[in-house]
């Protein structure tokens, strides 16, 4: 035993456990909980340290993240390059990271290059990228298939070449449209065509072929004419050609090499006037012209209606009886034919062949073309004559019954009309489905069509039937099976049991009783949808409980709204703020969650929880009348008038707060101001057609009061003339919607008795007119139509509901090109005269015409906001200069900050940092994120997790802020980048 003295003591024992414990080592650093830790704290820490530094630590928490490869922590997180990529510093490091990563070693190649790659695109290098692209597809390409002679598992190496290689070829195409050089695009083409990849599979038509840009204007007709030629010789598919020179060209080239085409071309052939084209290559490829190839079916429609256009009318009702049932008619041919002088003779040809055999799949055109034609009593006929045709199935007879229906009714034939619609839904209810278990139409919304045409007409008797159809229909569907799970509610468990007649819902019908006046019929279905709700129909539940609260508000009964909050337990949701903008929608206008529960805590003297729910919600949805008219009754006015200049100073395109800022100055007789601010509204958007029945024009109704109190009766009436006008082209919506169209052009006519100055009706009276083919009387509206609009204009425009095809058409768009035109030459300095002639152009399908025009339009007001989009929506047709590009999305982000009006894309810029910039001072104006608005206290328990972990549950409004990062992260060339590490570093770390 050892003797005491040789003991070291408690003291010495315990001291030196201590130690060895401060010694002991930390956590892996590549660990993935503090890998995650690091980056988080690295996210905000990014901005304040020195360029060079940031580099520096940027890089370390990328390798640390390709060491960890696949471990992942409890939160998800393994270091994917996708999660440290996020953490991106901002520009000012950028060159000092491109510099760190061009001095690093290249011990790990793929990683390395696809590294450079990233630091290349951020300081936008070209000839730096072009390099970095050559060498690591050379690298690839080797370093891969030594990988497939060894790997275990060769399937997953080819996976990842195949992502290797679809990654390349994109970044290659990103590089040389922001080089903005023709020849450059020219010499990829030509690299394209090269390439044995890109050779149609004939067993897999349409898998690959090359999109041609509009190379006449880029390279000029002797280099495209060299190119197409080595094209059509070669074994790629053109699958597309952009620009009408270039277009012809192609035709022209592949008519001239019919014998030495190495494949069919059959894109090339989708004209009128390409008949010869068609012909030689179904005579050089005979098989291919069998085997359904790629553009081959659409090509032979253009070809059957060129025969018409071509006097060649017998040839093309022999073909037309071999075409397959599911191919559709291009609209651009038959407007074609159309312009030029056709039109009887293609409703002759649709009519011939449809008495024959009425199951061919041309019925829809042919009764757009019969109404242009004036041929309606025709059409009628041989509908009549098609509906008891014996040669048809039983769901095509159903489908004719239904279409007959409405030709009676758009012709004020009611009664007729109302008899076949009861027919069809009668033969519908007991038809059987198809071998697919569908049939060519749903039985549910042929009833509520009914309740609603009944609703119109004042019938009680059409109504109930719809309902009951409707229901019947819902019930036969088995629409409260269990659900697969909460992100597909509609999805069905049992394939057997999918619907074969309806896939009508249960708040699709409470909407439509609500619209009908009948509330009660309404709460008993969604209390009964409520008690039959599957598993994982959590978003269904919180449709029905807001439909409920809206019963309940509009009933008065705010307790009952308050009860739906406190004791539903199916909300899904710990608090109303993860449920706040959950909407409803009766009559075209949407109501939410949020606005119900401030109504009635308001109701119930809860002001201050009120307002700040009403906070909450016009942050987001600030275009939403009644939580104005809310907030008016119950904040004091100043308070009120702070929180509306507040809201206009975050969107300046919203004139909503303009319009209730001057309702409250009117109210506090500030008479000259409350006319400034609502003329200010009136200015934005005049036409306001963005909002519903009963909201919209609500400006010239506080405009009316304003001038009435001003002793003003002559403007007054004005305005109140045009709210009247509004208001009675709503009703005849209602009656359009019913498909009582003659009825509904009435109605219009009437509403223009007292406003005739209203773009919108004039505009719907003549679509309206058209419909029933009346062309003449159709032509003067069309023309008094586009005559306003360029004052019913505003730097947004939003059309009102029937006003959205108002250019649709050869016959509406001739006479626009006439207004149009004339204007630009009498009022050119008016910027939304050229914005229109864009818009005009634009559903010419003529892109590059609208250019200049909208270049104008953003030149005499840099402030069009919906200018500047209309350049961004083209700009996937015609190739515009990088820089113009980045001009143009840097703009919307200046004047939509919030994104409440436009979608641009920053990460399809060129000049990253300055998407970055732009992306991060929109940021700031995000509001913030609204903490606990009111507990959902029964639902609470039953939350789901991600509720819990203070995520966002399906359908909540998404609060958070614009991420600037996302400008990096949401690059193609970037994200091609991003894939190559990934996937090349699979194969390094073996996984």
């Amino acid at each position: 035993p050892a003797r005491a003295d040789d003991l070291q003591g408690a003291d010495a024992v315990l001291n030196a456990i201590g130690s060895a414990r401060k010694a002991a080592p930390q956590p892996a650093a590549d660990s993935p909980e503090k890998l995650e830790a690091d980056v988080e704290a690295f996210k905000k820490s990014a901005a304040t340290l020195d360029p060079t530094e940031a580099a520096t630590q940027w890089l370390s928490l990328v390798d640390r993240g390709g060491r960890l490869s696949h471990t992942i922590n409890a939160n998800g997180f393994d270091g994917d390059f996708a999660q440290t990529l996020a953490a991106l510093p901002p520009p000012p490091a950028w060159p000092a990271l491109a510099k760190a990563v061009d001095a690093r070693p290249a011990s790990n190649e793929s990683s390395a290059l696809s590294l450079r790659l990233i630091a290349h695109r951020l300081i936008n290098d070209n000839a730096a990228l072009k390099k970095d692209l050559d060498d690591l597809q050379a690298f690839l390409d080797k370093s891969i298939s030594d990988a497939a002679a060894s790997a275990p598992n060769p399937a997953q190496v080819q996976q990842a070449r195949k992502i290797i290689d679809g990654a390349i070829d994109q970044m290659r195409e990103m590089v040389l449209e922001n080089s903005d050089s023709g020849d450059e695009i020219l010499k990829r083409l030509e690299m394209a065509i090269a390439n044995p990849q890109l050779a149609v599979d004939d067993q897999q038509p349409g898998m690959a072929g090359i999109a041609v840009p509009d190379l006449v204007s880029l390279v000029g007709v002797e280099k495209t004419t060299a190119f197409l030629r080595k094209a059509l010789a070669s074994e790629a598919i053109i699958s597309s050609v952009k620009g009408e020179d270039t277009t012809k060209l192609a035709r022209s080239i592949a008519l001239q090499m019919l014998t030495s085409m190495k494949k069919p071309q059959w894109n090339l052939a989708r004209s009128l006037d390409s008949a010869a084209l068609f012909e030689g290559m179904q005579k050089r490829f005979p098989k291919s012209a069998n085997s359904n190839a790629d553009g081959y079916d659409s090509a032979r429609l253009y070809y059957m209606l060129g025969l018409i256009a071509s006097h060649r009318t017998k040839e093309a009702v022999a073909l037309a009886k071999h075409v397959g049932s599911n191919e559709n008619v291009p609209n651009d041919a038959i407007e074609a034919l159309e312009r030029a002088g056709f039109t009887t003779e293609l409703a002759d040809f649709f009519h011939d062949l449809l008495a024959e055999n009425p199951a061919l799949p041309y019925w829809d055109d042919y009764l757009d073309v019969a109404v242009r034609a004036g041929e309606q009593k025709k059409m009628l006929a041989l509908m009549e004559a098609a509906a008891a045709h014996p040669g048809l199935s039983e769901n095509e007879r159903i489908r004719f019954e239904g279409s007959l229906g409405h030709a009676y009714l758009a012709v004020d034939r009611v009664d007729d009309g109302v008899a076949a619609l009861r027919k069809q839904i009668a033969n519908a209810a007991k038809a059987a489905p198809d071998a697919s278990g569908r049939s060519d139409y749903d039985l549910g919304q042929l009833g509520l069509d009914l309740a609603k045409l009944g609703g119109v007409l004042g019938r009680k008797d059409l109504e109930d039937e719809g309902i009951q159809a409707a229901t019947d229909a819902l019930h036969k569907a088995q629409a409260y099976v269990p659900h697969q799970d909460a992100a597909n509610p509609f999805g069905q468990s049992n394939p057997a049991q999918v619907p074969s007649v309806s896939n009508i819902r249960p708040n699709e019908i409470t909407t439509t009783l609500e619209e009908l006046g009948r509330p009660a019929q309404a709460e008993a279905m969604l209390k009964d949808a409520l008690i039959n709700l599957p598993p994982g129909g959590e978003n269904e539940a919180r449709v029905f409980l807001v439909e409920l609260m809206g019963i309940y508000d509009r009933a008065g009964r705010p307790a009952d709204v308050l009860a739906i909050l406190d004791r539903a337990p199916c909300w899904s949701a710990k608090d109303l703020s993860d449920v706040l903008t959950q909407e409803v929608t009766v009559d075209r206008n949407p109501d939410y969650a949020g606005y119900f529960a401030a109504d009635a805590l308001a109701a119930t003297g809860h002001n201050a929880e009120a307002r700040k729910i009403l906070d909450a919600l016009l942050n987001v949805e600030s275009g939403y009348d009644p939580a104005y008219e809310l907030l008016l009754k119950i904040a004091p006015r100043d308070e009120a008038l702070a929180r509306l200049d507040a809201l206009f100073a975050l969107d300046k395109f919203e004139p909503r707060p303009l319009i209730w800022k001057a309702k409250l100055l009117l109210d506090a007789g500030k008479l000259d101001e409350a006319e400034t601010v609502a003329r200010q509204a009136v200015a934005i958007d005049p036409s306001d057609g963005e909002h519903g029945p009963g909201r919209r024009m609500r400006v010239y109704s506080v405009l009316a009061d304003i001038l009435q109190a001003r002793g003003d009766k002559t403007g007054a009436e004005n305005y109140r003339g045009a709210v009247t006008a509004i208001r009675h082209s709503e009703d005849a919506d209602k009656f359009y919607e019913a498909g009582l169209i003659t009825r509904a052009v009435a109605m219009y006519n009437e509403a223009l008795t007292h406003f005739a100055d209203a773009y919108c009706i004039q505009s719907r009276l003549a679509l309206r007119m058209a419909e029933l083919g009346d062309m003449e009387g159709a032509e003067k509206h069309y023309r008094r139509a586009y005559e306003l609009m360029p004052d019913s204009f505003g730097r947004v425009e939003s059309h009102c509901f029937g006003c959205e095809r108002a250019f649709a058409g050869y016959y509406a768009q001739s006479i626009a090109e006439q207004v149009f035109t004339n204007l630009a030459k009498t009022r050119p300095d008016k910027p939304q005269v050229h914005y229109l002639l864009a818009y005009l152009r634009k559903e010419q399908d003529n892109p590059r015409g609208a250019l200049p025009e909208l270049r104008e339009a953003v030149k005499l007001d840099p402030e069009y906001l919906n200018a500047w989009k209309m350049i961004e929506e083209i700009s996937d047709d015609v190739l515009l200069p990088a820089a113009e590009r980045d001009t143009v999305k840097i703009n919307l982000i200046r004047l939509d900050p919030l994104a409440r009006h436009t979608d641009a894309n920053p990460g399809d810029m060129v000049d990253l940092a300055a998407g970055w910039n732009a992306q991060a001072a929109a940021a700031k104006l995000q509001p913030p994120a609204p903490g606990p608005l009111y507990p959902l206290k029964a639902s609470a328990d039953a939350a789901p997790a991600n509720a819990a972990a203070g995520q966002l549950v399906p359908g909540a409004q998404d609060y958070r802020r614009r991420d600037p990062t996302g400008v990096v992260t949401g690059n193609k060339f970037i994200q091609g980048a991003a894939s190559i590490y990934s996937g090349y570093a699979a194969l390094n770390f073996g996984q």
